[in-house]
């Protein structure tokens, strides 16, 4: 392979360039001039291993472990030009690449796909966060284990002020809660699947990872049918809390709870949201998780409710004041509800200390957790207890893997386990002996 320098006519005077060139002969007849370094030696080093490479190239595509180390060592500029010869594919360059690199241009198609630049930007700093968690630099250095073992020492972060600086940091508090490592978790996949679809990556090293290997506790529990009835009977009576008035707080909890709504969501929501006609609530695009729109059957009754709070609203107007603090506005109501159930017993003092005992409207309990996300749970799990097929079920709850439907948003029903178990044979008992009838 011949090595030169290329000299170069400007102003009618001969200039040679800096630079060494190899000149590279491929079959078929195709010749590069490939620049390599200023250093003549370097040069000269580098054209004796490229010529080794071109010879089993010619002699099939692979290379041995000599030819695979020099490659690892060169600059993604010169395996750029690797590829545009043919001499090596697409998949090792975007594997020697910088890892923010790909993380940028992931972020970037999310936001071209129609997410948000706040989704997609959560997004890119989950799988960020494991990715330097695990050590990874490269799309080569991913790996299954690695990436679990990173999740799982994940520590809940939130935001202080140091008494030092005076300035809010972001503080670790302690291990990272279940969810939050799954919403990781989905994110590296997410990233991983987006590799290999758009050749980056030959294979998906996270491809055999699930939301089982994640160990999932109960952090927020679903509400009984009868907690609900009470919940909204009192609530739609009580007077106004959080400036919004007791009848339109129990119409949002109502929302939720029948059709799976996020409190983003509902807060979104016009007048118009509404067909009085067809029975269904529509959620623009922008508004809803997956940034896709949906439209969800609404029952009659509970129709004819949200016609009445809604006749007095202009057509775009907000059909409900929702707060960002929804959650404690819903901890407050089924505080209140609880107590009211409570004393409302209290001339019977056995039935009242029944009460007392229960975990009847508890905020928590040994099942989880109640927040205004725990009616969408509600709601999956009220669709799981009336026998509605999985398939429908996870069409309603708009979500894409139904391990997800059946594993985080179904809760069990203590009364259905029993009755359940009631129902199995009983064992260890004398069979009744039969009497022989006479012929």
């Amino acid at each position: 392979m011949r090595v030169y320098r290329k000299k170069i006519n400007k102003d009618g005077e001969t200039i040679t360039i800096r630079k060494w060139y190899a000149d590279v002969h491929l079959s078929g007849g195709k010749r590069y001039g490939l620049p390599l370094f200023e250093n003549e030696k370097l040069s000269r080093d580098f054209a004796a291993d490229l010529e080794t490479m071109l010879a089993q190239y010619e002699r099939g595509g692979s290379y041995d472990k000599h030819i695979e180390r020099w490659l690892s060592q060169l600059s993604t500029a010169m395996l750029s030009k690797f590829t545009q010869m043919g001499l090596i594919s697409t998949v090792r360059v975007a594997a020697g690449s910088s890892l923010n690199k790909h993380l940028d241009d992931w972020q970037a198609a999310l936001i071209d796909g129609g997410a948000g630049k706040a989704y997609a930007n959560q997004k890119r700093q989950r799988a960020e966060r494991v990715f330097r968690e695990g050590g990874f630099r490269s799309l080569n250095d991913i790996s299954g284990d690695k990436a679990m073992a990173a999740i799982g020492r994940l520590q809940a972060t939130v935001y202080r002020t140091n008494p030092k600086t005076n300035k809010v940091e972001l503080s670790e508090t302690g291990p990272a809660a279940s969810y939050s490592k799954l919403h990781h978790l989905r994110a590296v996949k997410q990233f991983a699947k987006w590799c290999v679809v758009n050749g980056r990556m030959a294979g998906d090293p996270l491809i055999h990872l699930s939301l089982k290997n994640v160990r999932v506790e109960n952090q927020r529990r679903a509400l009984s049918t009868d907690e609900i009835e009470y919940l909204l009977s009192y609530t739609a009576t009580a007077p106004s809390s959080w400036n919004i008035p007791g009848p339109e707080r129990a119409l949002v909890y109502e929302l939720a709870v029948s059709t799976g709504l996020r409190r983003d969501e509902i807060k979104s929501l016009k007048r118009t949201s509404f067909d009085f006609e067809r029975l269904t609530v529509k959620v623009e695009a922008q508004h809803s998780k997956n940034r896709k729109p949906a439209l969800l059957p609404v029952k009659a009754a509970l129709m004819d409710k949200l016609k009445r709070h809604l006749s007095g609203k202009l057509p775009m107007a907000a059909a409900f004041a929702v707060p960002q603090s929804a959650a404690k506005m819903l901890k407050k109501d089924m505080e209140k509800a609880r107590k009211a159930w409570t004393e409302a017993v209290k001339d019977n003092p056995k039935e009242h200390r029944r009460r007392g005992g229960s975990d009847f409207l508890k905020v928590e309990t040994y099942q989880g957790k109640a927040d205004f996300h725990c009616l969408r749970h509600t709601f999956g799990t009220l669709l799981a207890e009336n026998g509605v097929h999985p398939k429908v079920a996870m069409d309603l709850m708009r979500h894409s893997d139904i391990n997800l439907t059946l594993s985080l948003y179904t809760h069990g029903n203590k009364e259905q386990e029993t009755a359940a178990i009631n129902a199995l044979p009983s064992f260890g008992q004398k069979p009744k002996q039969r009497k022989n009838k006479k012929a």
